[in-house]
């Protein structure tokens, strides 16, 4: 299993914050990465969202 990795924490808080959406995105590993750790998921429309746990992790680390 994958760890979060500064350019993974990265991702994950632009994604949180709006900033990013994997769908209009070349980070394509990071996406991929981001996905393995259960964090972002496929919606009903095939566009990635934010798990859960995704939402979680990130605001823990803009706690940080």
């Amino acid at each position: 299993m994958r760890t979060l990795s500064h350019v993974l924490a990265d991702t994950l808080l632009s994604i949180y914050r709006r900033e990013q959406y994997p769908a209009e995105s070349n980070n394509t590993n990071s996406f991929q990465g981001l996905q393995e750790l259960g964090l972002i998921q496929p919606d009903y429309t095939g566009v990635w969202q934010l798990t859960e746990t995704g939402r979680q992790t990130a605001s823990r680390l803009l706690k940080r």
